[in-house]
């Protein structure tokens, strides 16, 4: 049997609901474009940095680091995608934005749209919502909508497999073939062509680039070495002068004389006389020496 199509909503009946309705999207739209705009954000310091290590062959050696980066990346990414992808109704998400404008295109009506064009930028305006319509309609063409939303879908489908499977949990039926960088990429830069494309929708603006610039040096702490090399040793310094400590030879290596000194109880009874004494005994046998 036929999957039966899920009824679409009744039109929202009065111009004030409506009106309240296209607020709270452009509020929705300004949360998730922000979302959009850090996962931009996170990837371009991902690449620099893998530039970095791609142009120093010194650092280009095996590292847990590296694993851990790589997986802090992908684990971060592919969260803040499914999170866009989300269909819970409690969350605000990309697809459920996309899924409330389709439901109801008489919000956004041609004069709403143009209305946020001032004087000769009319004909602008004009032109801009015939992106969404077709000519001279009243109101946006919510297949275009659809349209969007299945590319965002299909874009992101593994990806989000990826998560609840691996990420949010170890599911006993894992992916057979997990997705790629390249399927990553595809996603995150579709994501930032549609905040340009419902940037025009909803805020009648044109959004130029998506990965936003860092003003200041966040580079710094690479130009830095990360670990110091160990200080030598070196006494302490204050003020005080180190005396060498004497070092007493091993007992084996102790010269005679000292052996002797001693040794002999009147070395250490009275060393003066006994100094004389030997000096006198030494002088006795150099005169006997010389008289033979």
């Amino acid at each position: 049997m036929a999957r039966k199509r899920k009824a679409r909503p009744d039109p929202i009946p009065t111009e004030a609901a409506r009106y309240r309705a296209y607020r709270r999207w452009r509020r929705w739209f300004g949360d998730i474009k922000n979302q959009i705009f850090d996962i931009h954000h996170r990837r371009q310091l991902y690449r620099e940095v893998m530039a970095m290590v791609d142009a120093n062959p010194a650092i280009q050696v095996p590292s847990a680091f590296y694993t851990w980066m790589r997986t802090v990346y992908v684990y971060d990414a592919t969260v803040a995608v499914r999170r866009l992808v989300d269909w819970d109704r409690r969350t605000i998400s990309f697809v459920r934005l996309m899924q409330a404008i389709g439901d109801h295109p008489e919000v956004m009506t041609r004069a709403r749209f143009v209305s946020g064009y001032r004087g000769w930028l009319r004909d602008a305006g004009h032109r801009d919502f015939e992106r969404f319509a077709s000519l001279a309609a009243k109101t946006i063409d919510r297949r275009v909508i659809r349209r969007h939303q299945r590319e965002l879908l299909a874009a992101a489908g593994r990806l989000k497999t990826f998560v609840n499977k691996h990420v949010a949990h170890n599911d006993r039926r894992p992916m057979r073939q997990l997705p790629t960088y390249a399927e990553l990429d595809d996603c995150i830069d579709l994501l930032g062509r549609l905040a340009k494309t419902y940037c025009l929708l909803l805020e009648q603006s044109a959004l130029v680039e998506v990965v936003p610039v860092i003003q200041h040096d966040w580079k710094a702490p690479f130009r830095v070495s990360w670990i110091p090399a160990p200080a030598e040793a070196r006494p302490p310094d204050d003020g005080v002068a180190v005396v060498p400590v004497p070092v007493t030879p091993p007992a084996g290596d102790r010269p005679a004389l000292v052996r002797e000194i001693i040794e002999d109880h009147e070395w250490l009874r009275d060393s003066t006389a006994k100094a004389h004494q030997v000096a006198q005994q030494v002088m006795d046998e150099f005169d006997a020496a010389r008289d033979c």
